[in-house]
C-alpha cells in the first residue's frame, strides 16, 4: 500500500524530538528517504551532527517494521490520512517553497487545494467591524466557489471558517497542533464539519500538542497553500504579519481591509498599507477580480426581492455600518413597537445582526 519512501519518512517522523528542520537534515545526508532508513546506522557520525547520541540510541531501537505498523494502525484507527513528498498525491506546488513539508496529515478532500484558494487571516481579539468584513469577504468568496484557507486559530480565523461552511462554500484548516491534538479545544466539534465538507491538515505528527514556534510554520502553509491572502483585521503584534512576509516571498498579492486609525485592532493591516505591502481592498469583488472569477452569488436577492418597503427602508438606513436602533427609528419614522418587532423579524431571517448596546448591522 505504502512504497519504502514512504514508510521510511514515516518512521522518521514517529520522534517528536525531531524539529522539521532536522528531519530535513537527515534526509539530506541520502539519496532516498528508504536510503536513509536502510543505512541509519552506517552514517551514525554524520547523523549525529544533527541529534544527540542518547536521540540516536532511541531512534535505532524504534527502527523496526512493527514501530511503522503500529504507526499506520493509529492513523487508521484515527481516520487519518497523509502524503509524503515522495507520495503521488503530494501537491505538486509546495516544491516551489523552501522547507516544504515532509509529510502532511490530513481529514478531508486533499484535491481542494487545486481549487481557487485565498488565505484570510485576521487577529485574534477581534472587534465587531473586524467580525463584520470578515463574514462579508468570506460569504461573497464562498458563494462564488472560492476555498477559505484559514490557520482555525481563535478570532479572525473561526468566523472565516465558519461562514464558508454555513453558506456551503470550502474551507481548509491548517493547523499548528497534531491533528488528535487540535488546538484551540473550542474548535474540536467544529473541526469534525470541516473534514467532512472540507480539508483539515497539518505537518505535525497527530500526537503533537501545539507549540508557540509551530504558527509561524503554519503560516508559510497558508501562504504557500493561497493564490492570495486577506488580512481583515490585525493588530500590530499580530501573528498576521508572518503570513504577510511569507505571502510577500513567495510572490503573492496580499490584500488589506484598512481599519478604524484608532483601532488597536486595526493598526497591523493599516501598517502594511502605509507601507506599500498591501493592495487595499475594500469590496469582495477586488479578490474575485483578481481571481478573474464572475459574480454569480445570489447574495443581493436577501436584500431586495420579496422585502417589505420597511425592510428596505431599514436596510438601506444601516448601509454597511453599525447603527444604533435610535437612529433607525429618527430615519425610518417608524413606530417603536412596530419597529421592534420588524428588527427582530430581520435578524431571524438573516437579513440584519443584533450587536451589543442596541446596535444593528447587516
Amino acid at each position: 500500500m505504502f512504497n519504502n519512501d514512504e514508510l521510511a519518512i514515516l518512521w522518521l517522523d514517529i520522534f517528536d524530538f525531531l524539529t522539521i528542520n532536522k528531519k530535513q537534515d537527515i534526509i539530506k545526508l541520502f539519496e532516498t528517504p528508504s536510503e536513509m532508513y536502510d543505512n541509519f546506522a552506517s552514517q551514525k557520525q554524520e547523523i549525529l551532527k544533527h541529534i544527540s547520541l542518547n536521540q540516536y540510541d532511541k531512534m535505532m531501537r524504534m527502527k523496526n517494521s512493527q514501530n511503522i505498523d503500529k504507526y499506520i494502525k493509529y492513523l487508521e484507527d484515527s481516520k487519518i490520512k497523509f502524503t509524503t513528498f515522495c507520495s503521488d498525491d503530494y501537491p505538486e506546488f509546495l516544491f516551489d517553497y523552501n522547507n516544504n513539508p515532509l509529510i502532511l496529515y490530513y481529514k478531508g478532500d486533499l484535491n481542494l487545494l487545486y481549487t481557487n484558494c485565498v488565505g484570510v487571516v485576521g487577529t485574534r481579539k477581534y472587534t465587531r467591524y473586524g467580525e463584520r468584513v470578515t463574514e462579508n469577504y468570506c460569504e461573497k468568496l464562498a458563494l462564488n466557489g472560492v476555498t477559505i484557507v484559514s490557520g482555525f486559530a481563535e478570532g479572525i480565523d473561526s468566523i472565516e471558517s465558519k461562514t464558508a461552511i454555513k453558506n456551503n462554500g470550502k474551507t481548509i484548516a491548517i493547523i499548528g497542533s497534531g491533528l488528535n491534538s487540535l488546538y484551540p479545544k473550542s474548535n474540536l466539534k467544529f473541526s469534525e464539519e470541516v473534514a467532512k465538507k472540507g480539508l483539515i491538515m497539518s505537518e505535525y505528527p497527530p500526537y503533537m500538542q501545539a507549540q508557540t514556534f509551530h504558527f509561524p510554520q503554519r503560516n508559510r502553509l497558508i501562504a504557500a497553500c493561497s493564490q492570495c491572502v486577506l488580512i481583515t483585521e490585525a493588530g500590530i503584534k499580530s501573528g498576521v504579519m508572518y503570513t504577510k512576509d511569507y505571502a510577500l516571498e513567495y510572490g503573492k498579492e496580499v490584500f488589506v481591509v484598512p481599519g478604524n486609525i484608532d483601532s488597536e485592532a486595526s493598526k497591523g493591516a493599516n501598517a502594511i498599507i502605509k507601507s506599500l505591502q498591501g493592495s487595499i481592498t475594500i469590496d469582495p469583488s477586488d479578490i474575485l477580480e483578481f481571481l478573474a472569477i464572475t459574480d454569480n452569488s445570489k447574495q443581493d436577492d436577501k436584500t431586495e426581492k420579496g422585502l417589505s418597503e420597511e425592510e428596505k427602508m431599514v436596510l438601506e438606513c444601516i448601509g454597511g455600518n453599525e447603527v444604533h436602533f435610535n437612529e433607525i427609528q429618527i430615519k425610518t419614522k417608524l413606530d417603536t413597537k412596530y419597529l421592534l418587532t420588524l428588527l427582530t423579524t430581520m435578524e431571524l431571517n438573516g437579513l440584519i445582526k443584533k450587536l451589543a448596546g442596541n446596535y444593528y448591522a447587516k
